[in-house]
């Protein structure tokens, strides 16, 4: 996958904003959402759509820790095109984030896989 921009400008409430994507916001946004299956709902479904929003735009420390949460994101003023983008960009460092988590288990699991079949077959034998 490509490298990513960690940052991106939207204009929120009528001021340039920059949104970092830091360690901190990225566990955040992934502990949410639990698996890689989450995200289309993400663009489908309303609530999952502004909690991400939410996530997005409360304001942080420089790393990701929660400073003020937004309280009501109806009450945001942000153009449909700036959402649209901040989604997508979001989206695409939660997936790339996914995808190599689950390259590495692949590599770890195929190297160690001898070891744990053997191990599998250990306990198998020891329930007798």
């Amino acid at each position: 996958m490509a490298d990513l921009d960690p940052r991106i400008n939207v204009t929120v409430d009528g001021e340039d904003r920059e949104i970092f994507m830091s360690f901190g916001l990225l566990n955040e946004l992934t502990s949410w959402l639990g698996s890689p299956e989450a995200l289309p709902a993400i663009f489908v479904k309303a609530e999952m759509r502004s909690e991400m929003l939410s996530r997005l735009l409360a304001e942080r420390k420089k790393s990701g820790k929660l400073i003020t949460p937004v309280a009501d994101i109806d009450d945001v003023e942000i153009e449909l095109a700036d959402v649209q983008r901040l989604l997508q960009w979001a989206t695409e460092h939660v997936l790339s984030f996914f995808l190599q988590s689950l390259t590495v288990l692949k590599g770890v699991l195929e190297r160690d896989e001898e070891k744990m079949t053997g191990l599998g077959s250990m306990l198998v034998s020891s329930k007798d």
